[in-house]
């Protein structure tokens, strides 16, 4: 199912089962799944995508430095539309995990500079 999801791209409507595989910790797809949530830009997923920002499954806590799993997360929360994506970049800009923190304030600088208006 994940190769479908790679060679054709996400569907919508495997949306909750992708939000449900992100929380499972059965299987080691963790990254594949978060792309693929990535590639729906559905603003919906938001929840599931910040999980993975706070958990480490236990495959890869040799990534503990770091963190794969939650950059790859942070990246995908930036490119949501809307103040709750804003809110939680903010938030995550405040953690105590340097990669994490520099990569979410990164985030959140371009996307206020996005907004600003451009002078002439």
């Amino acid at each position: 199912a994940m190769a479908l999801c790679f060679r054709f791209g996400p569907s919508p409507m495997h949306k909750d089962l992708l939000c449900e595989l992100a929380d499972a910790s059965w299987h080691h797809s963790h990254e594949d799944i978060i792309s693929c949530l990535d590639g729906l830009r559905d603003p919906s997923t938001i929840d599931t995508l910040y999980r993975a920002t706070q958990w480490l499954p236990a495959y890869m806590a040799w990534d503990d430095e770091n963190r794969a799993l939650a950059l790859r997360a942070i990246r995908a929360i930036a490119k949501l539309s809307g103040k709750q994506a804003d809110e939680m970049l903010a938030e995550l800009a405040r953690s105590s995990h340097p990669l994490m923190s520099s990569l979410a304030q990164r985030k959140l600088d371009e996307r206020r500079a996005a907004l600003a208006p451009k002078s002439a």
